[in-house]
């Protein structure tokens, strides 16, 4: 955090005061028509910096020239609108800061998976998050005192309570499930590609692919391409085509038979909610020491 960021913090902030818009004493409706009436300038600033850099007449051939002190301008009001907004919502800097690192950690990890190179003989393992490589045992345990989970089969009711984890961040400090960290590099050093796909719904919850790539480098987790999609197949045929998994690894039922239709040999991790589920394609382990017996030896996971 620079001196500099938060001096223009400070002086934002006091200025906002001293126009009467004290975030600290305005009502929850005075909040939202100052927040209304910022967005507007807001948009009229953003509005002024692309007519200030922006060439609109396609038939002029000749590009105009760009003022750099008129840029500076508008980009200064810009920011000022926003750090207005941020500071009626009590957003301090250093929590702007923070947000602004992990956003730039979330893009540099998109650019890196699009320059992941799959081609149809890539050595491939697909690999499901929740269940599989994060441990969500105690979110289980929690259900069943409260009673709300007897039928193991009704899995809806634990994507209820992770929906909670969702919104406050809570997957940033889920433990790891045994074994998986050491499983997934030895996969990495024998030549494999990498690729998570979990239905975290990324899409509905902003904050999730921030939260899913800070715990998978807090935890050393090895990957080559990290993809959110409720529909496994789905992901493989948008993402990875044309290669192939060797194998996926799941624990989820509906997932593991989206994979096997379409021709995905499937490791299913053994839990009480997918006993149901049978098929050729699909082999049951109950270890990442019995995923390791099959995707390095060829062997059959024997161990219960």
């Amino acid at each position: 955090m620079t001196d500099n960021w938060q001096r223009m913090w400070i002086i934002q902030s006091e200025q906002q005061k001293a126009f009467g818009l004290d975030p600290e004493v305005m009502t929850g409706v005075e909040k939202g028509r100052v927040v209304k009436d910022l967005l507007l300038g807001l948009y009229e600033e953003t509005q002024e910096l692309s007519r200030c850099i922006a060439q609109h007449k396609q038939h002029i051939l000749k590009t105009p020239s760009i003022e750099k002190v008129n840029v500076i301008e508008e980009i200064t009001d810009v920011m000022k609108y926003l750090m207005s907004i941020a500071q009626v919502f009590d957003i301090n800097a250093e929590e702007v800061f923070e947000g602004f690192l992990s956003k730039t950690q979330v893009i540099s990890d998109k650019a890196e998976g699009a320059r992941c190179e799959l081609e149809k003989d890539t050595k491939l393992l697909g690999v499901d998050l929740d269940g599989c490589v994060a441990d969500i045992s105690s979110w289980q345990r929690f259900m069943e005192k409260q009673g709300k989970m007897a039928d193991w089969e009704a899995i809806d009711e634990l994507e209820t309570l992770k929906a909670e984890y969702y919104r406050c961040g809570g997957f940033r400090d889920v433990p790891m499930i045994d074994g998986a960290r050491e499983a997934l590099a030895e996969f990495r050093t024998a030549g494999y590609k990498i690729v998570i796909i979990t239905a975290r719904p990324h899409w509905q919850y902003k904050r999730l692919y921030a939260d899913t790539i800070h715990w998978l480098k807090k935890n050393g987790i090895e990957h080559d391409l990290l993809l959110f999609n409720k529909d496994k197949a789905e992901a493989l045929y948008e993402h990875i085509h044309p290669a192939t998994p060797a194998w996926f690894i799941e624990d989820r039922d509906k997932h593991a038979m989206e994979l096997v239709n379409i021709g995905i040999n499937v490791l299913l991790l053994d839990y009480k909610y997918n006993k149901n589920v049978e098929h050729d394609l699909i082999t049951r382990v109950y270890n990442w020491d019995g995923i390791k017996q099959i995707v390095l030896g060829g062997g059959n996971d024997t161990s219960d």
